[in-house]
């Protein structure tokens, strides 16, 4: 074989493999109306935390038609979550969040194997890591509180996370 054919075989297998990552790394979230994934939440989960969950169930159900149960950290782990907050499962994945840093109001935003990790500051860290994902990543808009573009898809997928925002 010639050095220019094995040049551009070995390209066409590289792309191959860097295109079969991407997609294996890609999360489902949401596919014809249901969802595999659950949130999880600490069972002594702040109200705003709580706030948090039932407006991520209620945005991804208004886009998917999916709702999304609402569970305790004192569960098992699932195949598939959400993990939002501090919690049990947060730290069973052991991720790697510096809550000092992030402050009261910042948030982490990372795709970690099958979950989703949204773990922000406990007073408004979460809810805004919730507003940010779902604005940033989703495509949802609020304009105005009786204005809204919320987008309707069959499929939802969120591609690899490792995103932390910290307001100044």
């Amino acid at each position: 074989m010639s050095t220019e054919l094995l040049r551009i075989l070995l390209a066409v297998v590289l792309l191959g493999f860097g295109a079969s990552m991407a997609r294996a790394q890609q999360l489902v979230l949401a596919d014809q109306g249901r969802s595999e994934f659950v949130i999880v939440v600490a069972d002594d989960a702040s109200p705003s935390t709580k706030y948090a969950a039932q407006e991520l169930q209620r945005w991804l159900r208004e886009m998917t038609g999916a709702t999304l149960p609402i569970v305790s950290d004192e569960g098992q782990p699932r195949p598939h979550e959400i993990i939002l907050g501090d919690n049990a499962h947060l730290r069973r994945l052991k991720v790697d969040v510096d809550f000092a840093k992030l402050g009261k109001e910042g948030y982490v935003l990372r795709t970690q194997g099958p979950h989703l990790v949204i773990a922000g500051g406990a007073l408004r860290g979460n809810l805004y890591g919730v507003y940010g994902l779902l604005e940033d990543h989703l495509g949802c808009r609020w304009f105005t509180p009786t204005v809204s573009r919320i987008p309707h898809v069959e499929r939802l997928v969120v591609g690899p996370l490792n995103e932390t925002k910290v307001p100044v």
